[in-house]
């Protein structure tokens, strides 16, 4: 795992995508928190802006796309998030009326893209994992790298009007690992890409490569 602290990252994009065209971000944000969890299957994000410019009134925020292009100075490789608007909260007029500071809510595009998708399917005699490679292509039009640990044995599973994470997370519950004991598979996102793993496989491989 890469520790990223402040300071040793070059930020090579920060652009605002809106329906009328592109905003660089870099005079604008003060701070961004990006959120990676093994129990959620997006990447969240909160960007703080100190707004002089009147941004907030000349652009619809909700629903714009957010690029993040960056590289660490220990000569790791880019890595590049992109996120969708969610909303934008704790907006404050500054003491001379001529800025406004507020946090911008931001989530991985494949939340959205999820929310608008509902599956019925039958998945007959497959391997979970492939279950979920058909559901990250398919429903959620994702072409994340998909990085996955094997299960054991072959399933039916009936999808009946769920949203794409939903049949996801109802298909994790029912996975069997082919190597771990305890079979408590997570599916998350995280900077390179989406997983499907055990947490005794995680922590293994973690032990092997600990950077």
């Amino acid at each position: 795992m890469n520790i990223l602290n402040p300071g040793n990252i070059d930020i090579k994009r920060f652009k605002l995508i809106h329906k009328n065209g592109e905003v660089d971000l870099v005079g604008f944000v003060t701070r961004i928190d990006i959120y990676e969890s093994v129990i959620a299957p997006c990447i969240h994000a909160d960007m703080f802006v100190y707004d002089g410019a009147g941004l907030l009134e000349r652009v619809d925020l909700a629903g714009s796309d957010v690029d993040i292009e960056y590289c660490t100075y220990e000569g790791v490789e880019n890595s590049l998030f992109k996120f969708k608007i969610d909303s934008v909260t704790d907006v404050k007029v500054g003491s001379s009326s001529s800025y406004k500071t507020y946090t911008v809510r931001m989530s991985s595009p494949e939340l959205f893209e999820g929310a608008a998708q509902t599956i019925t399917e039958i998945f007959k005699e497959k391997h979970p994992e492939d279950v979920i490679s058909v559901i990250l292509q398919n429903g959620l039009k994702t072409k994340k790298k998909f990085v996955f640990e094997k299960t054991l044995g072959m399933d039916t599973v009936n999808v009946t009007k769920l949203k794409p994470f939903q049949a996801i997370d109802k298909i994790r519950r029912r996975s069997v690992s082919r190597n771990n004991k305890s079979s408590s598979y997570c599916f998350f996102e995280n900077r390179f890409g989406y997983t499907f793993s055990t947490i005794e496989n995680l922590i293994a491989e973690g032990k092997k490569d600990p950077t």
